[in-house]
Order: structure tokens, then sequence, then C-alpha cells
């Protein structure tokens, strides 16, 4: 009995397998390929947006679509670390802007070293300016100590 073994001039089939399906495989991989690269660059840029826009603001914007509030601006202050007012404020300002229609700003506590929320940052709070002009401060702290340049938007806007 004799076994006939492929070689390099047959064709070898498997089944399900067919000339036709092995190129549309060939081109599947070439689509995949295609796809994951244009994916690693997009994920890329948007790394490097959100990088660039991380060390610009400071602070969240949300601005006010229809309601009762319309043109109206919220200034939400989030400092202290055992209530975390870092994880409400945000979610009260989305409330405020899209049901209500308020533009709202949201400030935290942020550590100056690493950029980074820090509830427990008690001496930095920036983005305060966005106090002038606010119709409204909605204040969530617990023993800060700011520097005079940044306690001066609170005072300013209680006067």
């Amino acid at each position: 009995m004799t076994k006939h073994l492929p070689t390099a001039h047959s064709q070898v089939s498997f089944i399900g397998s067919s000339p036709l399906r092995r190129s549309s495989d060939c081109s599947n991989r070439r689509l995949f390929s295609h796809f994951s690269a244009v994916a690693a660059f997009a994920t890329s840029f948007l790394m490097l947006a959100t990088l660039a826009v991380a060390d610009e603001t400071q602070w969240l914007e949300f601005k006010g679509e229809s309601g009762p509030g319309k043109g109206k601006r919220v200034v939400l202050v989030a400092g202290d670390e055992e209530y975390r007012s870092e994880e409400l404020m945000p979610q009260l300002a989305k409330i405020l802007s899209q049901h209500h229609g308020m533009d709202c700003t949201v400030v935290f506590s942020i550590d100056p070293a690493t950029g980074k929320i820090n509830p427990n940052q008690s001496d930095n709070i920036p983005g305060l300016h966005r106090l002038k002009g606010a119709d409204l401060m909605i204040i969530a702290t617990r023993f800060r100590s700011l520097a005079d340049d940044q306690m001066q938007h609170i005072v300013d806007y209680v006067e």
C-alpha cells in the first residue's frame, strides 16, 4: 500500500477549504491589518489630544440645553476627602445642564505635581476664576486652606 504525500506541486485541500476561500482569507487579513493600523493611529491621536486637553483645562464645562435656567451660569466647587464631592458635582452639573439649561463649571482639588484630581489636596482648586459673573456657586468642601489668590475669587463672589 502506497501513501501519497503531497508535493510542492500538488494542491493540498482541507475539509471546508477551497481556493476561493483561501483568497478571501488573504484579503480579510489585509483588511484586518489595515483596520488595525488605522485603529492604532486613531487611538494614539486621541490619547495625545486627551493629554493636551488635560494639561490646559483642570475643570469640567457642561453647556446648558433648553430649560428654565437657560443662560444662567453655575460653578460647582468640589474639594473634600470624605463625601466624594468630586463624583457628585459632575453628576449634578450634568443634570442642571441637560434638564434645566444651565451652563455649569465644575472645579476640583487638584494635585499640582500630577495635575490629577486629589480630594486630599487641601490647598489647590484651580478654576475658581470662573466664579466671576456666575449666577450661583454650589460648594462642597471641607478643611481647605487655599492660597490667597484662589480664595479671593470666593470672597469676591460672596461679597
